[in-house]
């Protein structure tokens, strides 16, 4: 079950990509950042999640909103490049279901640290990827012992392709499909990664009817591996979870309150394919917002936001 509250910073920069690089003065896009985390080794490599308790995954593009997509491209060889931070208290904790009973925190608290960016192709067609860094993770060992761990590493590598069917400049609505691939480079010991590569598409729609206020909407489905992650509570009570593949949605909005300033809302979530909000304990909803603000023409925004979920 993930059960938290997420706060979220973030800074952006579009850039503009040749035989050199850039730096276009629009107000639309994102920035670049790099952080640096130590490995963190394990002792307790018998824990093997398959699970990804990330919930936080920015859009890599330029869109209005943080975790939701717009249909819109980059222009071919434009870009941008982004940094997020972002804490989550009580990501992931297992409770008993049925006739068991039980609750414990299996992730107390995490920050990582997203960099991610994207480049157009082509005037329909773009590119992106975002590389999360788990800088701090108090983790506890899913048993009767529930040793606690502080450890740091890396999350499952992200690439993100975009194709526009419908440009919302020209009609005021857009439609794009952007299928995805993540790559196990996290660490699946302490709910960071999946130990496997996943696939998966969205399908966006988005709505411009004025200037100020634009509107997403995403639905996708996304392909992995099943498994089913067992639990001891003290006492020696157990619970499992299976895991299997996902239908995913987001909705999200944003008003422009002034020329630099905008507000955004957006909830997202992900349900089983197999049984559609049938579990609770497999079905994940977060709901929230922040605010943007962009410094003049440099093409420098930055974000401060939270979720509860």
């Amino acid at each position: 079950v993930s059960s938290c509250f997420l706060v979220f910073f973030s800074v952006s920069l579009i850039a503009c990509f040749s035989s050199f690089v850039t730096f276009s003065r629009s107000s639309r896009e994102r920035a670049g950042a790099v952080c640096v985390v130590v490995w963190a080794g394990t002792s307790q490599a018998a824990y093997q999640s398959s699970y990804d308790a990330i919930n936080f995954k920015p859009a890599v593009d330029a869109t209005d909103y943080y975790t939701v997509y717009g249909s819109q491209t980059f222009k071919p060889w434009q870009g941008n490049l982004g940094f997020y931070l972002d804490y989550a208290s009580r990501p992931l904790e297992f409770r008993g279901t049925g006739g068991t009973t039980g609750r414990q925190s299996v992730l107390d608290a995490t920050a990582v640290a997203d960099l991610y960016g994207a480049m157009g192709l082509a005037n329909w067609f773009e590119l992106g990827v975002n590389v999360p860094f788990v800088a701090y993770n108090w983790f506890y060992t899913p048993d009767v012992n529930a040793d606690k761990d502080f450890g740091s590493g890396m999350g499952d590598l992200m690439v993100v392709t975009k194709f526009r069917f419908v440009d919302i400049d020209k009609h005021k609505i857009g439609f794009a499909l952007a299928p995805y691939a993540t790559f196990p480079t996290g660490d699946v010991v302490r709910y960071n990664g999946t130990g496997h590569i996943m696939v998966g598409g969205t399908l966006i729609v988005d709505f411009r009817p004025v200037k100020r206020f634009s509107a997403s909407l995403n639905a996708g489905y996304l392909m992995r591996d099943d498994t089913t992650t067992n639990y001891v509570f003290p006492g020696g009570a157990t619970s499992s979870i299976f895991m299997d593949d996902l239908f995913k949605f987001g909705a999200a909005m944003n008003y422009r309150f002034t020329q630099n300033f905008q507000g955004i809302i957006e909830a997202q979530g992900s349900t089983l394919a197999s049984d559609f909000f049938q579990t609770s304990n497999t079905t994940s909803f977060e709901a929230g917002g922040g605010l943007r603000y962009y410094l003049g023409d440099t093409g420098l925004s930055f974000d401060a936001g939270g979720t509860m979920g």
